[in-house]
């Protein structure tokens, strides 16, 4: 688990360090630069060919001390081009520094003929806010047209470190070497995609507990706020479930819980509502998926045209059927059955599908998942307020899963916006309806309010039909487990990811079906922590 900031809290840290600290803003740029050095000097001998591009502000600061560094180091082929004219204090203070020593600066950008081995993106830093334009655009698309590795100081010279948006244009790096924090722009939105390896250094305040500490004693309240927001937004790499975290220990005491003497009623019951008149893989995906999560009962709800399907597939499932109506009594006795209750999977947006979303949603007050047709009923006919529990009262908060699109309709906010801060939209909607939302893309993110966790594993192979019902079945299943509503969702998303890089590495990212991932599932627990002894 990785703590992350945005580029408000990045700005605060460095101010406070700066002008509070009195720690030199110069000292800052070196402890950057020799860290830039020391990654490169790993990667690269003295003989490569080494373009620094460096912007006016600290930014570019940093990579003319890179350069300083790199030539005093024996690399006589590397050289800077420096971009602007209204230079920051400590940037004019590099160059001056390099003109000390005889080194020129490249002060004009004629596209270089030579090929270069790497090219080090310091044009812009964490505070960029506005479109990339001009010569500036010009460069950049440059370096991505390049032959040569790409690092960026930072991030990538063109993300919204705050969320991972694209300004116009953006560096597409090999490498991100970041400072201090990770920035929740390398790990969401495009900013995922053009980063490359991040690698943190241990530059200004790493810790969160020391930060606070020092910022209390010197009575800094106003930062408080801002620094006690790290960590609230973090990223998940790799397996969640084999790291020493909050996360893995609270699943390993609830799997420590299973009796070896119980029985198919001591594991839980779910139910689930899904299929429709012409729908009913989505039915049995999710299903079937939490049953192999350990449930020890699933009951399906659905249409009965797919009972035939269902019990063909898996005959463990217990099954309740219903024509072109059903009736209240048929849908409280579904309620009734299980611990927990899925909605939504193929369910259809008729009249039936209707009745069966708003009902559930003003009766059930226990663990609740809704995803799918169930959301877009919600959207269509603004039963939004109807996500709200009174969580003091015992009530469980609900999980929502949705793609994009269905985000689109629940908030009305174009879904080329909500891809550019998934983020803060989904933050913003959960506390908003007090739900935990589960906003699935490559890079899914699960918001409850105060905090958002983005999950990086998975593969391209998972966009296929089905694999949002296989997810929707992992989630049930940990919620059966006794794992809290927020921590059911960030580790179902994560398990649900790993599961679909085991297919992948079985059948390749474009042969996997939903079915591949489903299967995995119980395979990724067991491989994690599924042989804890008890």
């Amino acid at each position: 688990m990785i703590d992350l900031i945005d580029s408000k809290c990045a700005g605060a840290i460095d101010e406070y360090t700066i002008n509070t600290l009195g720690v030199p803003s110069l000292l800052l740029m070196e402890e950057a630069a020799k860290f830039s050095f020391e990654q490169i000097r790993q990667d690269y001998g003295k003989q490569s060919k080494i373009l620094i591009v460096c912007g006016s502000g600290n930014n570019g600061g940093d990579g003319l001390a890179l350069l300083r560094m790199l030539i005093l180091a024996g690399y006589r082929n590397t050289e800077a081009l420096i971009l602007g004219s209204h230079y920051s204090e400590q940037n004019l203070e590099q160059q001056r520094i390099l003109e000390s020593m005889g080194i020129t600066l490249i002060t004009e950008f004629n596209k270089p003929s030579k090929d270069y081995d790497l090219i080090v993106d310091a044009i812009f830093g964490v505070g960029l806010n506005r479109q990339v334009e001009g010569k500036y655009k010009e460069i950049i698309e440059f370096i991505n047209n390049s032959q040569a590795m790409v690092y960026s100081l930072d991030v990538p010279s063109g993300i919204n470190a705050s969320t991972g948006a694209i300004l116009g244009v953006c560096v597409k790096a090999n490498k991100t070497i970041t400072f201090g924090y990770e920035k929740i722009g390398l790990f969401c939105g495009d900013g995922a995609y053009v980063s490359g390896k991040v690698i943190s250094t241990p530059v200004c305040f790493n810790d969160k507990e020391t930060l606070i500490e020092i910022g209390r004693k010197a009575s800094l309240d106003s930062k408080l706020k801002v620094f006690e927001k790290i960590g609230h937004v973090k990223a998940i790499t790799g397996n969640i479930l084999k790291d020493n975290n909050d996360y893995s220990k609270e699943v390993n005491e609830v799997l420590k819980k299973r009796k070896r003497g119980g029985n198919k009623g001591s594991y839980g019951k779910v139910t689930i509502i899904a299929g429709s008149k012409n729908m009913g893989g989505a039915a049995i995906l999710s299903a079937l998926t939490a049953l192999r999560m350990g449930v020890g009962m699933v009951k399906l709800l659905t249409h009965k045209n797919n009972k035939e399907a269902v019990l063909s597939v898996f005959p463990e499932c217990l099954i309740d059927v219903y024509d072109d109506d059903i009736s209240e009594d048929l849908i409280q006795q579904t309620i009734d059955f299980g611990d927990s209750l899925v909605i939504g999977p193929g369910l259809s947006r008729d009249n039936t599908a209707l009745k069966l979303t708003k009902y559930v949603l003003e009766h059930v007050k226990t663990k609740l998942v809704i995803d799918a047709d169930a959301l877009n009923i919600i959207a269509e006919n603004s039963l939004q307020e109807l996500l709200k529990r009174d969580i003091n009262n015992g009530d469980k908060k609900i999980i929502i899963t949705p793609h994009l699109k269905e985000m689109e309709r629940l908030t009305g906010i174009k879904l080329e916006d909500i891809k550019k801060d998934m983020v803060n939209i989904a933050l913003n909607f959960s506390k908003k309806y007090g739900v935990i939302t589960v906003l699935k893309d490559a890079k899914t993110v699960i918001a409850d309010g105060d905090y958002a966790v983005i999950n990086q594993a998975g593969n391209d192979g998972m966009a296929t039909a089905g694999s949002g019902d296989v997810l929707t079945g992992v989630v049930a299943g940990l919620l059966n487990l006794g794992l809290c509503e927020f921590t059911s969702a960030v580790v179902a998303v994560n398990v649900h990811a790993n599961a679909g890089d085991l297919a992948a590495a079985n059948l390749t990212a474009m042969g996997i079906i939903a079915g591949d991932i489903s299967r995995s599932v119980a395979q990724v627990i067991a491989e994690t922590v599924g042989l804890v002894e008890i």
